[in-house]
């Protein structure tokens, strides 16, 4: 398929699953003269109440499913004219809702007013909470409600779309929770009732992860992937006193988590880890996130411990 028929197909699946709250009034293909007079396509986006008409290119995504030749190494390669093939649209769509609440967020004194007028029953529907690093984030949370957990920010987000595959969302805004009248209290509670019901929390032996979702062949691992179903969001988990219960019991007791990323953690059972020192384990964290291909990928240089007979999960001292 070119550019444009996929494009199309884009638009027409994501018609069904943008938010109204959004005032989305049009989707269409739209194009736009670039740099070195380059004309590029895009899905173009009109709104019932800006005058601003964004177009998301989409370039960067389709990139995966462009022909694996020398041309598409070629910084000059035509993008609109190439035959692009094994082409997953619900992923696209999925990019495309992200890029779409970028762009948003990047509006963020006008973007607030869009969802002013929300139903008490449709925030509670869109609440979720996200999980970044509070010392690394400071500039990201200052006008926004958030708590510190650990090392970590806690803070709540409006999801843009009802598939639980799609990833665009947007940070409350301090602004908007006092306009909804909701304390920080109230906010993340809505958030932690709805979290489990937007994405499903999956804990499984990592052995067991590799060989069925990556396809590699591997040894019987000690080591266990905490997180979600939908691959992202998932050092939420943590939150959940029963879920950290029930991997203590995967685990057999104590563990130590390591935050390998934004999007998962690892679960390293204390029984398991007897010619380990924690020291050992904060230079393993310090060595993956050094290695981490996208910076905004990293959760913390942190290990955290769960002490089982406490029920206490704590950051791991040295």
């Amino acid at each position: 398929m070119r550019k444009n028929e996929i494009l199309e197909k884009v638009i027409e699946e994501v018609r069904e699953k943008i938010d109204p709250c959004l005032m989305v009034n049009e989707l269409r293909i739209g194009s736009r003269l670039m740099n070195n007079s380059v004309e590029s396509t895009g899905i173009e986006v009109t709104f019932t109440n800006r005058s601003e008409k964004p177009i998301f290119y989409m370039d960067v995504h389709l990139m995966p499913f462009a022909p694996k030749d020398e041309t598409v190494v070629n910084s000059h390669v035509d993008l609109e004219n190439l035959e692009y093939s094994e082409v997953n649209i619900p992923y696209l769509c999925g990019c495309f809702l992200s890029d779409l609440a970028r762009c948003m967020r990047k509006m963020d004194k006008i973007l607030p007013d869009q969802f002013e007028d929300a139903l008490p029953e449709d925030i509670q529907k869109h609440l979720f909470f996200s999980v970044a690093n509070y010392e690394q984030n400071q500039k990201l949370l200052w006008n926004h409600p958030y708590f510190k957990f650990l090392d970590l920010a806690i803070f709540p987000c409006w999801k843009l779309s009802t598939n639980p595959n799609d990833r665009g969302h947007f940070m409350i805004s301090r602004r908007l929770s006092n306009i909804w009248g909701l304390s920080d209290e109230k906010l993340f509670r809505m958030a932690m009732n709805n979290m489990p019901k937007l994405y499903h929390f999956i804990i499984r032996p990592l052995s067991d992860v590799l060989r069925e979702e990556a396809e590699l062949s591997v040894d019987d691992t000690p080591l266990i992937l905490a997180g979600c179903k939908e691959a992202h969001y998932g050092p939420a988990i943590l939150l959940y006193p029963k879920y950290l219960k029930e991997i203590s019991k995967k685990a057999g007791g104590s563990f130590y988590v390591l935050p390998t990323s934004v999007d998962e953690v690892l679960i390293a059972p204390e029984n398991a880890c007897q010619d380990r020192t924690v020291a050992d384990l904060y230079d393993m964290m310090k060595f993956m996130n050094s290695n981490m291909r996208m910076k905004s990928d990293i959760l913390s240089d942190a290990v955290y411990f769960y002490n089982a007979e406490e029920d206490h999960l704590m950051i791991a001292e040295k």
